[in-house]
């Protein structure tokens, strides 16, 4: 279990060295989600699978996941249906932190999100996000990965 600091921003436009990120396809599902709780999710990532249970706050939260067997992934991912995304995820490393840049498809085909994770509170609020993050949307509840899943791209995203 460890506390998960992270911010989610929309990205303007790709960057230079986007070509040059490590890339993996992810299909997740949600198995369980209490709505200003948890979420239980499960997800394939480059042939490695998981299972995650998340608490439900915006900057930090807390995070237990451990890896699950093919079989009963894709036995829970019957029970997922209506609630899934499938996305591409690119690391980069930009100002010594972590950048993930996820770009969906499907039904949410067009979004792009970044999400950055930090040490410590205060290392959040002092990161000044590259200039090719929009606008940041930690905050925002309609871009929860759980509520993308279940209601789609945000209306100002159409």
């Amino acid at each position: 279990m460890h506390e998960e600091i992270e911010k989610k921003f929309l990205i303007k436009y790709l960057p230079e060295n986007f070509d040059l990120a490590k890339k993996f396809c992810i299909r997740q599902g949600y198995v369980a989600i209490e709505d200003g709780k948890f979420e239980v999710r499960i997800r394939e990532k480059s042939g490695k699978f998981y299972q995650t249970v998340k608490s439900m706050n915006n900057l930090n939260r807390i995070e237990i996941e451990f890896e699950i067997r093919n079989e009963d992934f894709e036995k829970l991912w019957e029970i997922t249906e209506g609630r899934r995304i499938y996305k591409t995820r690119s690391e980069l490393f930009d100002s010594k932190v972590k950048i993930e840049i996820d770009i969906y498809e499907g039904e949410l085909n067009g979004l792009q999100i970044a999400e950055v994770e930090f040490n410590s509170i205060l290392d959040s609020e002092n990161f000044v996000p590259p200039v090719y993050f929009g606008k940041e949307v930690t905050n925002d509840k309609r871009y929860k990965n759980y509520l993308l899943a279940v209601q789609g791209k945000p209306k100002d995203q159409i």
